[in-house]
């Protein structure tokens, strides 16, 4: 895999569901994304993110990332657009 991926990091539930989502992260690997967000977060790779099994990571297609950026972006121009 390339680091081209974009990783959704979430936090599960007791039964594995993802319940939160910490952020997206581009990485090869879900492990991987869960070690930079731990150092996005908290400022070492070594958090409860990476060690307990309460945080997942997985890959999302780059066309569905695109298609939430679109939806967030007219949303803030609705915004600009009524503050002016």
């Amino acid at each position: 895999m390339s680091k081209e991926n974009i990783y959704r990091v979430y936090e599960n539930d007791d039964y594995g569901r993802p319940t939160y989502t910490l952020g997206y992260i581009k990485a090869s690997s879900a492990e991987e994304a869960r070690k930079e967000m731990s150092l996005k977060l908290y400022g070492t790779k070594d958090s409860e993110i990476v060690k307990t099994g309460y945080y997942g990571a997985q890959p999302i297609p780059k066309e569905e990332y695109k298609a939430h950026y679109e939806k967030a972006r007219k949303e803030l121009a609705k915004f600009y657009r009524n503050l002016l």
